[in-house]
């Protein structure tokens, strides 16, 4: 079966909240090439449709939340003792 091509945005819900939570957009449009959009088709789709724009912007920054509380938690561990401040540096700069 080919790829998505016809927009739906209950779909885009389900693509936005995986995103919410923390996982890339490439890796999940490619984690189902039955059931979801290429990347090129979805940047169509956010270009074309201003919900999805919305939606994937607010989920983008839910997901910086994310990231946020980790930089944190590896700097309560630096802080803690449990990393050395190499090692916290990598982390940190890999975010």
């Amino acid at each position: 079966m080919a790829a998505l091509n016809t927009y739906n945005l209950d779909l885009c819900i389900e693509i936005c909240e995986r995103v919410s939570n923390g996982e890339n957009i490439k890796s999940i449009l490619d984690s189902d090439k039955n059931k979801y959009p290429t990347f090129k088709t979805f940047c169509n789709w956010k270009r074309d449709n201003i919900e999805l724009l919305h939606l994937y912007t607010r989920s983008r920054e839910d997901k910086a939340e994310i990231v946020d509380s980790e930089i944190d938690a590896v700097i309560k561990k630096l802080t803690n003792g449990q990393l050395d401040p190499a090692s916290a540096r990598v982390i940190i700069d890999a975010y």
